[in-house]
């Protein structure tokens, strides 16, 4: 489902009505973009809403510093700050039980530590959706410096030589663990 509309204060309301009205359920999960930089993804999840009516999200990015369950003002103050645009809502399949061990997942993950690598925002949404914490993203750029650095191997210069087999190892080391492991959050 994509939503489309022309400020991040309104694809807020929108996505907050959307909850109200049971078209987004808990464990959705949310792709995010910043306008400025289009090849910056983030990625949230909604937890639920409490028995006051408030609406909670899992959250985590490099500017936060940590998994946290962040309240719907929270939410709008991060994406009014970021200019977040709402790109997608990646569905949550599951049944009820799925969905209680889902969220218990995502408490489970509260205060643990951001790192761009095995416990980004992406692999916060994909461990409480599948119990498997995976990132495209990862796999994308750790893939990228892997190339980068079998071309810098291809260098008639030694230290670019050098450097460039030490970034392909740390490459290629990244990407064949974000592929093959089943890394927990």
């Amino acid at each position: 489902m994509d939503i489309i509309l022309q400020s991040s204060e309104g694809q807020f309301y929108d996505l907050l009505q959307k909850i109200e009205t049971g078209e987004i359920r808990q464990c959705d999960g949310f792709l995010v973009r910043e306008p400025m930089i289009r090849a910056l993804k983030h990625y949230f999840t909604y937890a639920g809403t409490d028995e006051r009516g408030v609406h909670w999200f899992f959250i985590t990015m490099s500017s936060i510093g940590f998994v946290k369950l962040m309240n719907q003002d929270e939410l709008y103050d991060l994406a009014v700050k970021h200019s977040f645009t709402v790109e997608k809502v990646i569905p949550f399949i599951g049944n009820q039980n799925q969905t209680q061990a889902a969220l218990q997942r995502g408490l489970d993950c509260v205060g643990k530590p951001y790192q761009w690598v095995f416990r980004n925002c992406e692999n916060l949404m994909n461990y409480i959706q599948t119990g498997k914490s995976k990132s495209i993203q990862t796999r994308n750029i750790a893939g990228g410096v892997a190339v980068a650095g079998g071309v810098m191997m291809a260098s008639k210069n030694q230290a670019v030589r050098t450097a460039g087999a030490a970034i392909g190892v740390i490459g290629l080391f990244t990407l064949l663990f974000e592929l093959f492991s089943e890394n927990k959050f």
